[in-house]
């Protein structure tokens, strides 16, 4: 969560005269940043929950997910949408109109990151002192015993 954090904040450095490279570490580090996130919080997800609820436990994570998602880009895309036109007013010149878009990123680029920064701060507090349960199945009876996993 901190590389994605980070990959954000580093995309709020663009300006109207970026190339592709200046946007390909951020970018870089917001995937990846984002592939080591989304394994974890599914594990964290079903762990503890018996072995016939994980598929709905594993669901919810997923759609908890996409939703966000969605929610985050539409906040995201407001944001932008309300900051640049505000700028874009001040100073007609066609550089102007470039540099209040990249303003308006920045601002909602900003959003991103602390959204993604109290994300990590969440899963800190959250994992602290979080003992996860592993079931084990009782080959003899088919049931589900829980064990205690130390992290």
């Amino acid at each position: 969560m901190l590389l994605l954090t980070l990959g954000i904040a580093l995309t709020m450095l663009i300006s109207t005269r970026g190339t592709f490279w200046s946007i390909l570490l951020p970018s870089l580090l917001v995937g990846i940043g984002l592939s080591l996130a989304f394994p974890p919080m599914t594990s964290a997800a079903v762990t503890g929950v018996q072995a016939t609820d994980q598929g709905l436990a594993a669901g919810l994570i997923t759609t908890g997910q996409q939703l966000g998602g969605a929610l985050g880009l539409a906040l995201v895309t407001v944001v932008n949408a309300a900051w640049t036109p505000g700028i874009a007013g001040a100073h007609p010149q066609a550089q102007a109109i470039h540099q209040a878009l990249v303003s308006g990123f920045r601002a909602a680029l900003l959003l991103a990151a602390a959204f993604a920064l109290l994300g990590t701060l969440i899963a800190l507090v959250g994992i602290k002192g979080h003992t996860p349960r592993q079931a084990e199945q009782n080959i003899s009876t088919g049931a589900y015993i829980e064990n205690e996993l130390p992290l």
